[in-house]
């Protein structure tokens, strides 16, 4: 066991940034108070730089040493991340499926790892604002690719969203521009392969919708026919259509307007967007 001594809210915070390897101040401020609406803006980003300090004091976190731009131009973030003796404290904790995992090496995931944190609030925020919905699982990539297969394609996140009646189970891509259209078509097909070899059957209920989030409306349709390309002939390869979803939005978009509004581009689909939970 640890000898380290931990309050409850300092150990939500240090698994909430090993979580996402990387959280700013501001954003693990809604993950501790999502909860705590009659606190003020200004009192939760106290009370959670004082948790970070400390957190930092006992040698478990570190801040990055440089800065990098948010989704919004012009906006500057930096972050903080668990340092390998938090690491070893998040393990003793027993949280996660994957006890090898080791603290971030260098900030060479800064920004993929903010945008996730992003979106994974932007589904909190939604959850909030409608009566009966929760964001049931947001799972990282390590554990997301216990339900799929490590093997095949490794997802950057997994969700389960409810809103009754209706269950949304997606895998959750953040592209940020950085791979080639073939690339990622690439990627999309070892998707289809792990469908077609269902040994995500002993894992999900269902197959998951695959959400994209890119940098642009531009990137998300390049992706999208990337996607159908990976596809196919509706006619040829019927089932993968009948069977799989993949979606696009941008973060920009997905921010602003929330991520249940009809902001989706849909590989395969007539229309220029969708809701993802359509009747």
């Amino acid at each position: 066991m640890t000898s380290i001594s931990l309050r409850e809210r300092e150990r939500d915070a240090l698994i909430q940034i090993a979580k996402f390897r990387f959280l700013t101040a501001e954003q693990l401020t809604e993950f501790l108070f999502r909860d705590r609406p009659d606190l003020k803006e200004s009192s939760r980003l106290v009370m959670t730089r004082q948790l970070l300090s400390t957190l930092q004091k006992k040698g478990l976190i570190a801040r990055t040493s440089r800065s990098i731009g948010g989704p919004d131009a012009g906006s500057v973030r930096s972050a903080y991340y668990v340092r390998p003796d938090g690491m070893r404290v998040v393990w003793e904790f027993g949280v996660g499926r994957e006890p090898k995992r080791t603290a971030p090496r260098g900030t060479f995931l800064l920004r993929h790892a903010l945008a996730l944190a992003d979106i994974a609030l932007a589904f909190e925020r939604e959850a909030r604002q409608n009566a009966g919905h929760a964001v049931v699982v947001w799972e990282p990539d390590w554990e997301a690719a216990q339900r799929a297969d490590r093997l095949v394609v490794v997802p950057d996140a997994f969700l389960m969203y409810a809103a009754p009646p209706s269950v949304l189970d997606a895998f959750v891509e953040m592209d940020l521009g950085t791979m080639g259209s073939r690339f990622f078509q690439r990627k999309i097909e070892r998707y289809l392969e792990l469908y077609r070899g269902e040994t995500w059957k002993g894992h999900l209920p269902s197959w998951p919708t695959v959400l994209t989030v890119t940098t642009s409306p531009t990137r998300s349709l390049l992706l999208r026919s990337a996607t159908e390309r990976a596809l196919g002939d509706a006619d040829t390869n019927a089932r993968l259509h009948r069977g799989t979803e993949f979606a696009f939005c941008d973060l920009a978009t997905l921010m602003a307007k929330g991520p249940l509004a009809p902001i989706w581009q849909f590989a395969g689909s007539d229309r220029a967007t969708h809701a993802l939970l359509e009747e």
